[in-house]
């Protein structure tokens, strides 16, 4: 299928540190935002009554201010758990390659 207009896509650059975040949300103890790159942050976020995380795009507004974006994407725990098994296969699928230009296997 088609990925939505709604989705967020990473650079290689991002996508690692976002490997290296996987402990500190592991542990529950984001407290605030992390920036992922110059308009990305992943971040934890109640929705009805249960914890979530949060990748998503920001934007300055007229003000100054840091606004998220529709583009991004909030999933449970367990969906997260899903996500870390695939970081971590495609992380030792990066290892030792050009970051430039990634060979990823996609089936």
């Amino acid at each position: 299928s088609k990925p939505t207009q709604k989705g967020v896509s990473l650079s290689i650059d991002s996508f690692l540190k976002l490997n290296t975040f996987l402990s500190i949300i592991d542990s529950s103890q984001l407290n605030d935002s992390l920036l992922l790159d110059h308009n990305k942050r992943i971040s934890l976020v109640s929705f009805k009554n249960k914890l979530r995380i949060d990748i998503r795009e920001f934007y300055i507004d007229s003000n100054g201010l840091s606004k998220p974006t529709k583009k991004g994407v909030s999933i449970s725990f367990d969906d997260f758990d899903n996500l870390k098994n695939s970081v971590s296969l495609i992380f030792s699928q990066l290892s030792g390659q050009d970051k430039a230009t990634p060979k990823i296997k996609t089936s």
